[in-house]
């Protein structure tokens, strides 16, 4: 049939004009009984199988089997639906064999001519439906081509565009294809236009093919270009094909990575990157050295090669899961890497963190070799052990010499202070002053050494203990007043209130630190004042933040030697002719301490004007007894006296005790003369005076008697001259400074005889009565006190003597036995008894601690007896060896007669 088709075309196109597709419909209709034809649909007969012709009667049948295709179309005779093909057996009836046949001929004649113009019609819907799908793979291609990331053109013979996708017209700068076609480069591109005409030519007149060329395609931009010869049906050049794939980016990554790599590469550190596998990804030279192997050869390595920790079974995997659990922070490791030349090992730490990239994961990590650090670690930890045991020997050299000067000193001080209770002259009491102060000087020298050595070897121990800061502050003064005669100086103690009553405070270093800045600032002041100066700061429940200064009137620091004073053994007098003395260790000593307290020490100073260092310290508050007192006071003094009248030649001490009198609720009046407080003294009736000595020496002898008589008058006078030639017998007086509970507590003296008096009992009768039964009371007392026994275990005969005497002095009401050792003490013990034991450490044939053992292991009898130790080793080894033994106390040497008095009463 395909033959057919091309031979009825011309046959059909002649007979169209003559029988259109309606006239077919038309000529068809005969059969529309039989083949249900319609305008619509129209049925064509391809095959044609004739049989014999039948005749029944009038009626001839023609029996047709035909394989038919259903078209449908419209009145025009134009394809509007699909085709559709099955078999018919079609049965033709005439009235007679010979119109049968004629009508047959007629009818293959028309079929044959409808059959063409249907094979026509249909090869016409193929060809459109074969059309469309070319179009719709065009449109593909053109899609396609418009979104790959690459460039695709065409140009013809005379280098001029074809086609251009949009990566294209990004790459030449324009917006349409239209603006491209039919132009070459020059017409598009400024620069690099004769290397593309090269290319070009040789693709288009020689036939070469470019591939996968990497150039800088236009300023700035670097591309794989591949241009390829365009043929026709008989192989002949008609144009050519260009592909450019940008890689600008990747350009710009290789380059920095290139410069990466580079660093990484020349960097002292060793930097490796690896899979979650372990094999290495890259490695730099650095790595490469210390592992003994080549940098083209990582791939063929893991890590697992090299360090042996990882080499074990799962270990590896166990490692890259914490890595991952812990991304993004790094993990640091101390390992060991082993070199593949040398078989050596070498220590590392690795810094190693999770990467993970497109999917991947990566462990990053930085190695150094440590074999120099911990071989500088060795040495140091070697050299540590040195400096601690010459640190220890040194401070057993000091501990000891220490002990030997404290035995005899303690000799010395003691019987100063024996001796200065006996009658004595002036002369010999201005000797035995001297050797009483050189004592405490040479004691003081040693207690900075043990200190400043303690603190090299961190061995510095706190005790706090409830402290009424007030009483510190008061001995310092009192102590800086003994020790420094220098009646051009006045000694001013500063609590500011409200001030809390007791803290929780190492009291023994809280007054080391006080006593040192103002000892320093007396001996650097010839006129003017010192002031202790506090106050606090609340800083929640139970906690307060104390300030304290110590300023003087003195010299001044220079500038430049301020920032050095704190330095161990540096002095602001190093001249030869020093002045002042010292060894140069106390504020170095006073800094340590303060800091160790948590605190801050610091010093500011003005030549000729003075200096002033101060301290801050945090603590904690606690109950005291002292407060019912006080305010048991404060409420007698407020019943008794409205107004108080205060002269004081000096302005600080003046202020300072009419703070405290405010805090009472007493209106103070301040007099500048005696002529002015006098003019006073009658306008209010409850009324009592606060007189500095020094300025009472114009008040006339009637009016003093009447003031003192009526207790009215209290005098404050200076610490250790207290004078009564221009005083009535019966003056209250109160050494200043004072704190304000002594304040008070002089001042409710006059407020209960003022209170007497009102009630009729005359305070002098009260007294009297009080004095008679105290009398009576001791009388009694020591007629049925008991006798206490006391044993002092010391081997040196000057400290059983200066020990037993001092004891004697205190107390009337104790028998002293001596043990030379500890074995003669624990013998005496196994068949006498004692009421308190006073041990010595350091004794021949058995020391104090190993007797102390001995005696609380004995039983009942020894078990509860007080044992305190009295010894020149004063480290806080030596305490806590006592305490662990069994001691109740520690008392060291030299001792004075305060600290032993304080012993007796604690514990008979």
């Amino acid at each position: 049939m395909a033959e057919n088709l091309k031979t009825y075309t011309d046959f059909l196109l002649e007979l169209s004009p003559a029988m259109d597709f309606p006239q077919l419909c038309s000529l068809l209709g005969s059969f529309s009984s039989t083949l249900n034809v319609s305008a619509l649909k129209v049925f064509t007969v391809r095959d044609f199988l004739f049989e014999n012709v039948y005749q029944f009667g009038d009626t001839v049948s023609l029996p047709v089997l035909a394989n038919t295709t259903t078209v449908l179309a419209d009145q025009k005779g134009r394809l509007i639906g699909d085709i559709e093909s099955e078999d018919k057996f079609l049965r033709l009836q005439y009235s007679s064999k010979i119109s049968a046949e004629q009508d047959l001929a007629k009818q293959r004649q028309i079929l044959s001519h409808w059959l063409t113009f249907a094979a026509v019609a249909f090869n016409a819907k193929k060809k459109e439906q074969q059309l469309q799908q070319l179009k719709e793979k065009a449109d593909l291609l053109r899609m396609v081509l418009d979104h790959i990331p690459i460039s695709v053109y065409t140009k013809d013979m005379d280098m001029r565009k074809t086609l251009a996708n949009k990566m294209e017209l990004e790459i030449v700068g324009a917006s349409k294809e239209e603006d491209v076609i039919g132009k070459n480069d020059s017409e598009l591109l400024n620069e690099f236009v004769n290397m593309g005409l090269e290319h070009d030519s040789a693709v288009l007149f020689r036939g070469e093919s470019i591939l996968n060329l990497e150039i800088e395609y236009v300023p700035g931009k670097w591309g794989i270009i591949s241009k390829l010869p365009l043929r026709d049906q008989d192989g002949n050049i008609k144009g050519l094909l260009g592909i450019t794939v940008d890689i600008t980016e990747k350009k710009k990554k290789d380059r920095q990575m290139s410069l990466l790599k580079d660093l990484i590469n020349n960097t002292s550190d060793a930097v490796h990157i690896s899979f979650e596998d372990g094999r290495f990804f890259y490695l730099n030279q650095a790595v490469a050295t210390s592992l003994g192997i080549s940098q083209n050869d990582a791939s063929r390595y893991k890590i697992q090669d090299f360090d042996t920790v990882f080499d074990r079974p799962g270990i590896w995997k166990r490692h890259v899961e914490l890595l991952k659990r812990r991304h993004p922070e790094p993990l640091t490791i101390i390992s060991k890497y082993t070199n593949k030349k040398s078989r050596q090992d070498y220590p590392v730490e690795i810094k190693v963190r999770f990467l993970e990239l497109d999917g991947i994961g990566y462990i990053i990590a930085n190695t150094r070799d440590i074999s120099q650090q911990q071989q500088k670690e060795t040495e140091l930890r070697k050299a540590k052990e040195l400096a601690e045991a010459a640190n220890s020997a040194k401070s057993e050299f000091l501990s000891n010499i220490s002990h030997e000067i404290r035995t005899p000193l303690n000799g010395v001080l003691g019987f100063c202070e024996l001796l200065a209770g006996t009658s004595l002259n002036e002369t010999q009491h201005n000797y035995l002053s001297f050797i009483s102060s050189s004592g405490k000087s040479l004691l003081a020298i040693i207690e900075d050494i043990l200190d400043f050595s303690r603190i090299e070897a961190k061995k510095l121990v706190f005790n706090p203990e409830q402290t009424h800061v007030s009483n510190v502050c008061e001995d310092v003064i009192r102590t800086l007043q003994l020790q420094h005669d220098k009646p051009e100086v006045r000694f001013i103690l500063n609590i500011r209130e409200p001030f809390p009553e007791c803290i929780l405070v190492d009291r023994t270093r809280l007054r080391q630190v006080l006593l040192n800045l103002a000892h320093n600032a007396v001996k650097f002041t010839e006129i003017g004042y010192v002031e202790i100066f506090a106050e606090s700061v609340p800083m929640g429940e139970n906690k307060v933040k104390l300030y304290f200064a110590v300023k003087d009137t003195g010299h001044g620091i220079p500038s430049d030697k301020i920032s050095s004073l704190f330095n161990a053994f540096v002095q602001l007098d190093n001249s030869l002719s020093k002045k002042y003395g010292g060894t140069g260790l106390g504020l170095s000593i006073c800094k340590r301490i303060i800091e160790a307290m948590g605190g801050n020490i610091d010093v500011s100073s003005l030549i000729g004007e003075g200096s002033i260092f101060s301290f801050s310290i945090e603590a904690e508050t606690c109950k005291s007894d002292t407060s019912l007192e006080l305010n048991t006071n404060i409420i007698k003094i407020k019943k008794a006296f409205t107004h108080a009248l205060l002269i004081n030649s000096h302005a600080n001490e003046a202020a300072i005790l009419e703070h405290y009198l405010q805090t009472a609720d007493i209106d103070t009046i301040r007099c500048k003369t005696m002529e002015e407080l006098i003019s006073h003294t009658g306008l209010h009736q409850n009324i009592f005076i606060l007189a500095d000595y020094e300025m009472v020496s114009v008040v006339p002898e009637e009016l003093m008697h009447n003031l003192a008589e009526q207790r009215q008058l209290l005098i404050l006078n200076r610490f250790g001259y207290q004078e009564t030639a221009l005083l009535p017998p019966d003056t209250l007086q109160l050494e200043k400074p004072s704190t304000r509970e002594k304040l008070f507590n002089r001042i409710s003296f006059l407020a209960e005889w003022r209170l007497s008096k009102n009630m009729g009992i005359h305070q002098q009768d009260k007294v009297q009565v009080d004095t008679i039964q105290e009398k009576n009371k001791s009388e009694l007392d020591s007629s049925t006190s008991k006798k206490f026994r006391i044993l002092i275990v010391e081997d040196v005969e000057m400290n059983r003597k200066l020990l037993s005497m001092t004891i004697k002095r205190l107390r009337k009401d104790i028998e002293i036995d001596f043990a030379e050792n500890g074995l003669e003490a624990v013998r005496f013990m196994q068949n006498n008894s004692a009421d308190l034991i006073f041990m010595d450490i350091q004794m021949p044939l058995m020391d104090g601690i190993e007797a102390t053992r001995q005696l609380r292991s004995m039983g009942e009898t020894c078990l509860n007896v007080p044992i305190i130790a009295v010894t020149a080793g004063v480290m806080n080894k030596d305490k806590d060896l006592c305490l662990e033994a069994g001691m109740n106390d520690f008392i060291a040497k030299p001792f004075s007669q305060e600290r032993i008095h304080e012993a007796l009463n604690t514990f008979l």
